[in-house]
Parts: structure tokens; sequence; C-alpha cells
């Protein structure tokens, strides 16, 4: 595993450097996202566009967590293939990396949101292609 030392030792142009700090920050962003609250839940990056929040709740027959669970589910092999395209993870990778994301997500809700039930599911089935695999955020309704 490199550290920053390593990444200073190396003889790098300064644009090279600004790229690997850059790549850093994204992925940041990607294990460490921003949650907000919108209508009693919590979405992941941003609150869904008024007119389609309405289009789906009616759709779902105005089950918020339905609704919720539909914007927060995002496919672990998207964000694999935007960070490097050319090279397809393998199953195991993309098992780890969701069970790693998870604990993180899970960890960064609980300090946000300390008051709500915030549930961070990654359930990879063995039947699941890679584009199926996916991590979904929603909330569970107080009984």
């Amino acid at each position: 595993m490199a550290t920053c030392c390593d990444i200073h030792n190396h003889e790098e142009s300064h644009h090279d450097h600004q790229s690997d700090v850059s790549k850093a920050i994204e992925l940041s962003e990607v294990f460490w996202p921003e949650f907000v609250y919108h209508d009693d839940r919590i979405y992941l990056d941003a609150a869904p566009d008024s007119d389609d929040y309405l289009e789906l709740l009616l759709a779902c027959d105005h089950d918020k967590t339905t609704v919720q669970a539909l914007c927060n589910h995002r496919h672990l092999l998207e964000y694999c293939l935007a960070t490097d395209s050319k090279n397809i993870p393998t199953r195991d990778q993309l098992i780890t990396f969701g069970h790693r994301l998870k604990a993180m997500w899970q960890a960064k809700l609980a300090q946000d949101f300390p008051n709500l039930n915030v549930i961070v599911a990654f359930d990879a089935q063995d039947e699941d292609p890679l584009d199926d695999l996916q991590i979904v955020v929603y909330q569970e309704d107080a009984e």
C-alpha cells in the first residue's frame, strides 16, 4: 500500500501530483459522501428534483421508504468504471468494495444523523451479475 511518503519520493511532475490529489478527493467523496435531509428522509448527494420526487411518490403509492431506496441505490460497478474504465473488477473485488463502502457510509450516517434509523444495505447474492451489485440507503419507519 502506498503512503503519502511514497508519493512524495517519486519524481513526478506537478501535473501528475495534482491529478493524484484530484483522484484522492474524488474517491473520498465515494467513501464519505454528502447526505441531505429532505421530506423526513435522508438522500445521497442531493434531494430529488421536486417534479421527479412527486412522480415517484405517486408511482410508489406515497411510500417514502421505497422512493428513498430508489433514489439512493448505487451500482458498485459504475463507481469502479468511473475511476478506471479499462479494468473491470472481479466479483470478489466488488463484494469487498461493497462491504467497505457500507461500513463507511453507515459510520457517516451515524455521525451526521445520530437520531435516525438509517440502513445501508449491501447483500450480494451468488446469482447477481456484476452490474446488479448495488448498495442502498433507506430509513426504517418507526413501528
